[in-house]
């Protein structure tokens, strides 16, 4: 007669046990430090900067117009990205 152990589902699923830590990767590190940077950018950039455009006059934080920035150059360079990607999928 054989003794056979039987395990149930839960312990199956469970993933090994190891005495490893978890260490980030360089890539959730270098993340961390930039959302960190943007942070500190932010908090000392609170004063109103005035921007003239044409005949307006726009007030607002010093990071809020690099983010208008940041963001208006993220929407051009994704079109042109997908614009070139289509491009070279047409002449394939």
């Amino acid at each position: 007669m054989r003794h056979c152990a039987i395990q149930s589902t839960a312990m199956m699923n469970e993933p090994p046990r190891t005495e490893e830590r978890y260490r980030p990767s360089p890539k959730v590190v270098v993340g961390a430090i930039i959302a960190i940077l943007a942070l500190v950018f932010v908090f000392q950039n609170t004063d109103k900067k005035t921007v003239n455009f044409l005949w307006m006059d726009f007030d607002a934080p010093a990071w809020m117009w690099l983010l208008v920035i940041f963001l208006a150059g993220s929407v051009v360079g994704y079109t042109f990205a997908r614009r070139r990607a289509r491009r070279a999928a047409r002449d394939q």
